[in-house]
């Protein structure tokens, strides 16, 4: 007879391996986090161009080249935790003539830029995605920084119940709105292991295996 063993989310089942996931919050949990920007498109939007870029790595996150005639707005950028800066271009050479840009964070809607505008009279035009180098520094129209939100994870969906033969492996998986974190895994309150990923694989050969695993953020 095939040697049976039952993983379970409730220790009501046979031969239990019991998962449950905790809402620990750490500062790193969130790294990603969303901004939304707005734009006031002045009197000549097709002059503006713009690169949002981070400071330490030169990684362009939001970029916009002169020539279209309208410009992006409730755009929300998706970055990562650190100081950045809009480096500003206009292709006529007589700055952005009340065109400015705006951006918040999308959760909670903390201003991080406040309407920062163009008035440097410099023909220039950069490209996409860039990042291109400014030729004067007066094109660096803002700087900000971005810090990670400090907030639990939620969870939506607990790990679901398994019947698995002796021998075989389970992987018990959690549905979180961690974005970046580390899940650490315990059985009977002794870590197992950690993971970056929110799943757990378990290779159940003997009685060993049993206990109660739980998983926290």
């Amino acid at each position: 007879m095939a040697n049976y063993m039952k993983l379970a989310s409730s220790w009501k089942a046979r031969l239990p391996i019991v998962l449950a996931v905790l809402g620990i919050v750490t500062a790193t949990s969130f790294a990603q986090v969303d901004i939304t920007l707005t734009s006031v498109k002045g009197s000549y939007p097709t002059e503006v161009g713009w690169q949002i870029v981070n400071v330490a790595t030169n990684v362009t996150y939001h970029c916009l080249v002169p020539g279209s005639s309208t410009l992006p707005s409730g755009v929300i950028v998706n970055v990562p935790a650190g100081k950045y800066e809009i480096r500003a271009w206009d292709s006529y050479g007589d700055g952005w003539n009340a065109a400015s840009i705006t951006l918040v964070y999308t959760v909670g809607g903390g201003s991080l830029v406040n309407a920062a505008t163009y008035s440097l009279s410099l023909k220039s035009v950069n490209t996409c995605p860039g990042p291109t180098a400014v030729t004067n520094t007066a094109q660096v129209i803002a700087s900000f920084i971005v810090a990670p939100p400090c907030f639990s994870p939620s969870i939506s969906q607990q790990p679901l119940a398994q019947t698995i033969c002796g021998g075989g492996t389970a992987t018990f998986s959690v549905t979180s709105s961690m974005t970046n974190g580390t899940y650490e895994w315990r059985r009977n309150g002794t870590t197992i292991t950690t993971t970056t990923t929110s799943s757990y694989t378990i290779s159940c050969t003997a009685s060993k295996h049993f206990g109660h695993i739980v998983a926290g953020t």
